[in-house]
């Protein structure tokens, strides 16, 4: 049994296009970060870290949209948004309406996954859950763009960043963190 929402845990918070494009990855056989677990006392475990990625695997595969605790909400099917290249013929599909071959490759999806078992301190969890989540950073605009957009105009524009000329007639406004 594995409780996909203990204390420390928040909601379900991905956005349909968001869980989209977890699906597109595993169908793109690109990595998906680890998930953590707790093995409780009583054998069963809890999800430290990758409930969003659990819940939205899981709720794709049962054909429903979760709501925020996770359960699913039979009123909304889950069909993907926002996919693009290769996949983008699938956006609107379902899991049951995705060919057999798409089917099986996210049935077969394996995820890295460590387990802390029972035998750690009780409070473990929360220390692990704390220590991954307190150092997120999340990117700034220019480094998203700089993984989204790249080529010669990239390497331009973070060449005039860091330009002391450029940098001075812009009047110092040029924020080059991230460039």
């Amino acid at each position: 049994i594995l409780n996909l929402q203990p204390i420390y845990q928040r909601k379900f918070v991905w956005d349909k296009k968001t869980a989209s494009k977890l699906i597109e990855s595993v169908l793109m056989n690109m990595p998906i970060g680890s998930v953590f677990l707790n093995q409780n006392e009583d054998m069963t475990e809890s999800v430290i870290d990758g409930q969003q990625r659990i819940t939205t695997l899981t709720s794709f595969i049962d054909g429903f949209y979760p709501k925020n605790s996770g359960e699913p909400d039979t009123t909304k099917p889950f069909n993907l948004i926002g996919l693009s290249g290769k996949y983008k013929s699938y956006n609107g599909k379902t899991f049951k309406q995705l060919p057999r071959d798409l089917q099986l490759k996210i049935d077969k999806f394996s995820i890295p996954t460590t387990i802390f078992d029972s035998t750690c301190n009780k409070n473990v969890a929360f220390e692990i859950f704390l220590r991954l989540n307190m150092g997120s950073v999340k990117l700034n605009i220019q480094e998203l763009r700089n993984c989204m957009y790249h080529g010669s105009f990239n390497e331009l524009i973070k060449e005039l960043a860091s330009d002391k000329t450029f940098i001075s007639i812009t009047h110092n406004k040029i924020d080059n963190r991230g460039v």
